[in-house]
């Protein structure tokens, strides 16, 4: 059976039942037609009210029958939003951001193109983490937690770095953020020195880090200048634009995927000869850069080194993502290995003893050796432990292999 274009089969159908309408009109009949017990009404055509005529499909095959009611279908964006509460959650007391970045490495990635309506597909290199050598970490801490001298006002949380300084003395470097309803901000750093004063850089310029809540077509513009420690003065202005222009899924090196957010990057470097010389209007240098971010902290950002459409090689890569920070402490044994030299403990730089693999010097203190009550004290201990026991028969006590534990007595 041959079939009948939609449209010609329409206007046949109703000029047919427009003219069977009118005949029975004229001829004084019913205003139907009766097939096989099958009542099908036919509208009368009037010239003066011009009502039309119902259109009757015969075949039942074109049917798109539906399981449920229908009313429309509403175009939908599955485009992810970062709010205050996700910033938060990701920056809580108690996490830490593991934090790798690679200035020598670069590698080819497809990063997608600017697009804010349909969700696009981001994968990370499952070798990713072989283009860092090493790693930092910054560890997030409530602002309250912070020695007073240490804090800047108006910051609610502050990420915590493990810095060096040329004494081989541990300093930690303090970024203190306000992560607020509209955005998050970075207020200043603060340093607490080894055997000094807690150094405060509270004038440095505040700038906004990312908006909050983060969605598509946000743009965060950020002004950071660096200080030149000879003359105290700003003399570089970098100036970085960043533009959520995409969505879709990052896929992980580990194969997982996750919602996220892309970011298009444009920064842009100005100098100038000295603090009385304005910033020049035209940088003297701009990098394109990329950057996706994740609701639970995956955080992702390289400088595009160049692009063939959607194809990119990326360098100056930053990779972060969120741990607890009691999941990154050394639980190993400790090994002291002094280059086959005894190591030694003293307030006189002196060196050990060559036949002591431990000498420690002191005048005026002793050593403190493990105190243990009779129950606690070791279950398989080796030969030779000591130990001084508080209870019982307290005194000292050394383990013989063969005889148990023996206490030390002075006659």
């Amino acid at each position: 059976m041959k079939k009948i274009n939609f449209t010609i089969a329409k206007l046949i159908i109703c000029i047919y039942l427009g003219f069977l309408s009118v005949f029975q009109a004229y001829a004084g009949a019913c205003n139907c037609v009766c097939c096989h017990c099958d009542r099908i009404t036919c509208g009368r055509v009037s010239f003066d009210k011009k009502i039309l005529t119902p259109v009757k499909y015969s075949d039942i095959t074109l049917l798109n029958l539906k399981s449920a009611a229908e009313k429309s279908v509403a175009a939908t964006n599955t485009a992810i939003t970062i709010t205050q509460a996700d910033f938060q959650n990701i920056a809580q007391s108690g996490n830490s951001w593991i934090d790798f970045r690679g200035f020598n490495s670069s590698f080819a990635m497809n990063i997608g193109t600017a697009n804010t309506s349909s969700p696009q597909t981001f994968t990370l290199p499952t070798n990713l983490l072989s283009n860092f050598i090493n790693y930092g970490r910054l560890d997030f801490v409530n602002e309250s937690a912070l020695d007073a001298g240490l804090r800047i006002s108006g910051a609610n949380v502050a990420a915590r770095k493990l810095l060096i300084d040329n004494n081989d003395n541990a300093v930690y470097q303090y970024a203190h953020v306000a992560i607020s309803n509209d955005g998050v901000y970075v207020l200043g750093t603060s340093y607490d020195l080894y055997g000094e004063p807690d150094d405060n850089f509270d004038e440095e310029a505040d700038y906004e880090f990312l908006d909050a809540p983060l969605a598509l077509n946000d743009v965060t513009t950020s002004i950071i200048e660096e200080i030149d420690y000879e003359t105290d003065v700003n003399l570089v202005q970098e100036k970085e634009i960043k533009t959520v222009n995409g969505y879709g899924t990052l896929i992980l090196p580990n194969g997982s995927s996750i919602d996220c957010l892309r970011m298009g990057i444009v920064r842009e470097k100005r100098t100038r000869a000295n603090g009385n010389t304005p910033f020049p209007q035209n940088p003297e240098s701009i990098v394109n850069g990329i950057a996706f971010l994740t609701k639970q902290g995956y955080y992702f950002q390289s400088d595009i080194a160049s692009q063939s459409g959607n194809n990119a090689t990326l360098n100056n890569l930053t990779y972060r993502f969120v741990a607890p920070t009691n999941t990154l402490e050394n639980n190993e044994n400790v090994r002291i290995n002094n280059d086959r030299k005894g190591v030694t403990i003293n307030s006189t730089d002196a060196d050990a003893h060559q036949s002591a693999i431990l000498d420690i010097q002191s005048n005026n203190k002793g050593v403190l050796i493990p105190r243990v009550t009779q129950a606690s004290r070791p279950a398989n201990p080796t030969d030779g432990l000591i130990i001084y026991q508080i209870d019982g028969t307290k005194g000292l006590y050394v383990y013989i292999s063969g005889l148990g534990w023996k206490r030390l007595v002075v006659e």
